[in-house]
């Protein structure tokens, strides 16, 4: 269960009504009538407030229940067990619809991405154009965005940071996926939560590629930095530790951890599943002379391909035809027979 932090109503009583959490109607209807703040509105009675143009018994109705809302809040009452709980009583259904596909709420696969599906898909499936799909996409950020809805969302955000926190401040997707079958999350992906709540709140945690991370962005930049200026000066694969010896004097980052997600999201960068890095291209020669020298006899490139990318994480695998050109073009490597390489000697 998640609570909603308390908070006095009368801050709550000084909150600007366009930034409140309220609907356009209630907002245009509220400023034509020379009304600024909650209190200015919610002090009225329903036959006041019905007086006002455009305002009707529904719009009545969600003002008095955003009070109620309000009250709960700083009685401390207020809680949700779920993410979407929190979340749908702001937007309608339509909202929600396209927000699931263009965050991907629901992608099987460890991902982030504001583009799962395009405008015009969601526009086909929906029923309607891509530039209304577009302006429904805006319109639900911007009413989650508001000072209500963000707020019922906090404990959720303080709840990623706190996962962040405890995985030495950067999280990849991989280590998301340890929040898969949360109920909170009722079957969302959490990659996808991740980059939605961010998009919502950005003050709790910052993304960088496919991490979030709650250093500054400059701080994240600067390390890479360091890292592959100092793996550019170096003849062989360096273990994360020993990259870590080197540099951690002149970053912030506080675990080697921490650097290892960083510099792997790097492109110039290769990676190994055993956390070793090398820049391009003196790492692929030192993985493919290691690689033939272990195998004693000559491989086809697909052969060595396949070996290399045992290897490498996922991110940083290459492709036959890759391998091939810097097979051709390496110094170290000769070609024994058709397609057939080994490790030049002498």
């Amino acid at each position: 269960m998640f609570t909603v932090p308390a908070i006095p109503l009368g801050e709550i009583d000084g909150w600007k009504i366009r930034k409140a959490g309220f609907s356009a109607r209630v907002v245009n209807a509220a400023a034509r009538a020379g009304a600024e703040t909650v209190r200015d509105i919610r002090t009225r009675s329903d036959a006041d407030l019905i007086g006002m143009a455009s305002i009707g018994p529904a719009s009545v109705d969600e003002v008095r229940r955003f009070w109620a809302r309000c009250q709960a809040i700083a009685a401390g009452q207020c809680y949700f067990l779920t993410l979407p709980d929190a979340i749908e009583p702001f937007i309608d259904t339509e909202n929600w619809a396209v927000l699931i596909r263009r965050y991907g709420l629901y992608r099987p696969d460890p991902a982030a991405s504001r583009k799962f599906m395009t405008l015009q898909e969601i526009g086909n499936e929906l029923n309607l154009t891509r530039e209304r799909i577009r302006q429904v996409e805006a319109q639900a950020l911007h009413s989650l965005r508001a000072n209500l809805p963000r707020h019922c969302l906090s404990p959720f955000l303080r709840y990623l940071r706190a996962f962040i926190e405890l995985r030495q401040g950067v999280v990849s997707t991989a280590d998301m996926q340890d929040l898969e079958g949360q109920s909170w999350l009722a079957g969302l992906n959490p990659c996808s939560v991740f980059l939605l709540l961010h998009d919502i709140d950005g003050n709790y945690f910052q993304r960088h590629n496919q991490l979030f991370h709650i250093y500054r962005e400059t701080e994240i930049d600067a390390a890479a930095q360091e890292a592959v200026e100092w793996l550019n000066q170096q003849h062989e694969l360096a273990s994360l530790q020993k990259l870590w010896d080197a540099i951690h004097g002149q970053i912030s980052l506080t675990a080697p951890a921490a650097l290892a997600k960083i510099i792997e999201q790097v492109p110039e960068v290769v990676s190994t599943i055993d956390q070793q890095y090398l820049t391009t291209p003196t790492a692929l020669d030192d993985l493919l002379r290691e690689l033939l020298e272990a195998e004693q006899e000559p491989l086809h490139y697909r052969e060595i391909t396949t070996l290399l990318n045992q290897r490498l994480l996922r991110a940083c695998r290459k492709g036959p035809g890759h391998v091939l050109r810097h097979l051709n073009a390496s110094k170290r490597m000769q070609k024994t027979a058709r397609g057939k390489y080994a490790v030049k000697h002498g």
